[in-house]
Order: C-alpha cells, then sequence, then structure tokens
C-alpha cells in the first residue's frame, strides 16, 4: 500500500540573529529619513513655511509637521502590513508580520521616488508633466495648486510607479506564503482600490458632498 504524502509549500524560514534585527532598525531609520526629506520639500514647494512665517507660528512647527508626516507613513505601512498579516494567517499560511512591514517600508520608497520626481519636474521641466504623469502618477498633470475633484485626488497617485509597487507587494506576500502570485496580487489590487475609494468618499463627505450623489 502507497502513502501519499501533502503539505503545504511555504516560504524558507531564515533564523534571524541581533544583527539582522539591528540592520532592519537602521534600515528604517534611513526610510525615515528620506521620507523627513520628501516632506520638507513638499512643504517648501507648497509655501507652507511663508504661510506660518506670516501667522508668527515658530519655524520649529515646521518640522514637527513634517515629523507628524513620516509618522503617519510608518503608521500606514503598519496598518496595511497588518491587513496582509490578518488575511493571510486567517487562512492558516505562514506570514511574518515584522519582516513584511521592512518589505512594505522599503517599497514606500517607491512613492518617495516619485514624489521627488514630481516636484523636479514641476520645478524645472512643467512641459513633461503631461508626458511623465502616466508613469509618475496622474495627479502631476494637474497644475499646481489647482482645485482637483475627491475623484481626482483619491487617484493622483495612480501610474507605472503605482502598479509596480502593487506588483511588487503582491510578489513579496507571495514568496512569504510559499503561493503563486495570483491571488496575492488580486488581495493587494483589491485593497489598494478600496483605499482608493474610501479616500475618494472621504474627500468628498469633508467637502460636504456625497460620493453618490
Amino acid at each position: 500500500m502507497h502513502y501519499a504524502q501533502t503539505f503545504e509549500a511555504t516560504a524558507p524560514r531564515i533564523r534571524t540573529g541581533p544583527g539582522h534585527k539591528l540592520v532592519s532598525v537602521l534600515w528604517l531609520l534611513g526610510i525615515g529619513g528620506v521620507w523627513w526629506a520628501v516632506t520638507r520639500r513638499q512643504i517648501d514647494q507648497a509655501g507652507f513655511d511663508a504661510v506660518m512665517g506670516a501667522s508668527g507660528a515658530p519655524a520649529m512647527s515646521l518640522g514637527w509637521l513634517a515629523a507628524s508626516s513620516v509618522f503617519g507613513r510608518f503608521a500606514s505601512v503598519g496598518c496595511e502590513s497588518l491587513f496582509y498579516w490578518a488575511w493571510w494567517r486567517s487562512f492558516g499560511a505562514g506570514f511574518r508580520f515584522a519582516r513584511f512591514f521592512v518589505v512594505v517600508a522599503s517599497l514606500s520608497l517607491i512613492d518617495a521616488g516619485s514624489d521627488t520626481l514630481q516636484m523636479l519636474i514641476r520645478d524645472a521641466a512643467p512641459g513633461l508633466a503631461r508626458w511623465l504623469a502616466p508613469v509618475l502618477g496622474a495627479g502631476l498633470a494637474s497644475a499646481p495648486g489647482a482645485h482637483a475633484s475627491a475623484l481626482g485626488g483619491a487617484f493622483a497617485t495612480f501610474g507605472l510607479c503605482a502598479l509596480l509597487r502593487i506588483a511588487l507587494t503582491a510578489w513579496a506576500q507571495a514568496r512569504e506564503t510559499g503561493r503563486s502570485i495570483g491571488l496575492p496580487l488580486l488581495v493587494t489590487l483589491a485593497g489598494w482600490l478600496v483605499t482608493r475609494l474610501a479616500l475618494w468618499w472621504g474627500l468628498d463627505l469633508a467637502r460636504g458632498m456625497s460620493p453618490l450623489s
């Protein structure tokens, strides 16, 4: 009599020591520094420093504004990682939250690079904005300071860079769970779309409008 042994494929588990954890912490600090620099440049480009200076607000307020943005970015990374962790663990798949947190934080550098290039294009080559918007984000096609619709604001980041981030996030899930990329890609796309729709409705509600009207 022959017995067939079945088992679920999982990604190989690599033991991590204190040195690896220290490298991860330093790497995350570096990511935070990148987002700090990007946020300060965004603040300068938006003219917040002049507005706050005219209102008599201390210069330190700009630092706190940038710091809160960086903390908010990491909180968003944590929520995204927690969602995928809860999703895959609910199906019994092995999934390491801390490791995936580092992965998602690392992939956020794609957003940082896209934001930086958008600022450079707006400053130095605005004529290229409409041509590079499909790559860096649809919002680049809008003039700076233009009043965008809630729908446009919610999908302002949509472009090839966003699709690359979605694909790499799905690939990281497939590698972590030992599955093919099909279902992770579907879950990632669905999660991204739901957050965009929620942002669209939230922006409309903040303006006193109903997204269903």
